[in-house]
């Protein structure tokens, strides 16, 4: 009797004894994964600022765009018209607008770079 009582406490610390070392393995991994989901949810927040930095960029540009779309045709009509005396004026109005363009996206350029 004493010897059944002795095999039951042995195999209960037994199964005792890998149920927590399995409980520690467990909470181990819970721990890493937690880790890993933290840098996941940091990476995911630089990607959205990222994304922000760029959407601004574009909706600067945007603008620029429509400058170019306008001076395009007003060179069209010139085009048709055969007005030289107006078409020097529209290439002196290009290169003003050209170098508005390059200071506009040097500016994007840098405030994207920061």
């Amino acid at each position: 009797m004493h010897c059944d009582i002795l095999i039951r406490c042995s195999l209960t610390i037994l199964i005792f004894h890998y149920s927590i070392h399995t409980l520690q393995h467990v909470l181990k991994e819970l721990g890493s994964f937690r880790w890993l989901l933290n840098n996941l949810r940091m990476q995911i927040n630089d990607f959205m600022e990222e994304n922000d930095k760029l959407t601004r960029n574009v909706d600067k540009l945007a603008g620029n765009v429509g400058e170019l779309e306008e001076v395009e045709k007003s060179l069209s009509k010139l085009v048709k018209s055969n007005n030289v005396d107006r078409l020097v004026k529209i290439v002196v109005e290009t290169r003003i607008v050209n170098e508005k363009l390059k200071v506009r996206s040097y500016v994007c350029w840098y405030s994207y770079c920061e």
